[in-house]
């Protein structure tokens, strides 16, 4: 029977590789659930218009924008959600600027759930990450 030893530096990259797939699929399904709810909504919109339909969207628009901005940048996703909040937010006061635009503050309000739906989802992601790839501790 032929062992087949694997060194530590080759087994830290297949771990490696094995945390990238992990955070891939979870920020990409979340991601599509969040798109799936964000096209649910705004068909809602079209049967019936009311305040909390019309607002609704923001809240999905920060899990997705915050999802494409976790690939561009390494830095802390929470801090990387709050800057895509708050780009979000400064996008809802610019609308006051753009010609056949409305500036809502409604959507300020729902943007502002979305970043706590986005802070939970990545809480969850650190927790199962944690869970996944920390080594059970020896007890002595």
């Amino acid at each position: 029977m032929k062992l087949n030893y694997v060194n530590f530096g080759q087994y830290r990259m297949m771990l490696a590789n094995k945390r990238i797939l992990f955070s891939f699929m979870y920020f990409s399904i979340t991601a599509v659930l969040s798109y799936l709810g964000y096209l649910h909504i705004s068909e809602l919109r079209l049967i019936e218009s009311n305040l909390f339909l019309d607002s609704a969207p923001s809240v999905f628009a920060v899990p997705i924008a915050s999802y494409i901005c976790f690939g561009l940048v390494k830095e802390d996703k929470k801090r990387t959600a709050l800057y895509c909040t708050s780009g979000l937010v400064i996008y809802e006061y610019l609308q006051i600027l753009i010609p056949k635009r409305t500036f809502d503050p409604m959507d300020i309000l729902f943007t502002g759930v979305g970043f706590i739906l986005t802070v939970s989802l990545v809480l969850v992601y650190e927790k199962l990450s944690e869970c996944i790839w920390e080594r059970p501790k020896k007890n002595a």
